[in-house]
């Protein structure tokens, strides 16, 4: 019987985990009230948080809606302000890899979210700069691991991708592109913020 090796070296890592999952898990109770951390599922295992392309990802229930945040590197193109080892939430993956982010003073506001802020902010104080330390289980992507590239992606994308919008007879999932026009990215958040808004309003 052939075995996957990548498939086994993951195994292996997530069966180390298991022992730092309780210690994570018990860190929702330092989330805003109202939102708490959906496990990621990756070969079979749960895990708070994963690893994409040297950057820590979690994913947050706010409202009904899951958010997902990731550790800032720094060392992207939006560097107007520091944002290296701090917690930002984004607006999914598309199928490249790219993180879809607002200009940098919008990620700096939080898109103007105060419940974004508040997770976020929660997130540095009991985490931090963890950039350097091996929490959280690697994932790959569309090169080296397609099948697990699409369920991450999925999960990621589940409840903050683009609308579906006309385009004559066609209908275009603006989540499959990067967002390149501020009106169709600025559109999703609105979007999406106020499904998250109605969450939160309709569950207090």
């Amino acid at each position: 019987m052939n075995i996957n090796k990548t498939r086994l070296r993951h195994l292996l890592q997530n069966i180390r985990e298991l022992r730092i999952l309780p210690t994570i898990s018990r860190r929702c109770k330092e989330l805003p009230e109202g939102t708490f951390f959906c496990p990621f599922q990756v070969f079979g295992f749960g895990h708070v948080m994963i690893e994409h392309h040297k950057r820590k990802i979690v994913l947050v229930n706010i409202g009904g809606v899951k958010m997902p945040f990731y550790l800032s590197t720094g060392k992207g193109k939006r560097t107007v302000a520091p944002t290296a080892g701090r917690w930002f939430p984004f607006w999914g993956l598309d199928p490249d890899g790219w993180f879809n982010k607002g200009s940098n003073q919008a990620i700096l506001d939080y898109y103007g979210s105060e419940v974004l802020r508040q997770v976020a902010e929660a997130l540095d104080r009991k985490w931090g700069d963890i950039r350097g330390k091996k929490i959280g289980v690697l994932v790959g992507d569309w090169r080296n691991d397609p099948e697990q590239w699409t369920s991450v992606r999925e999960q990621i994308n589940v409840d903050v991708k683009g609308p579906l919008l006309k385009a004559g007879d066609n209908y275009i999932d603006y989540s499959e592109f990067k967002l390149s026009t501020p009106e169709a990215f600025y559109d999703r958040v609105r979007r999406v913020l106020d499904r998250i808004n109605k969450g939160l309003s309709s569950a207090g």
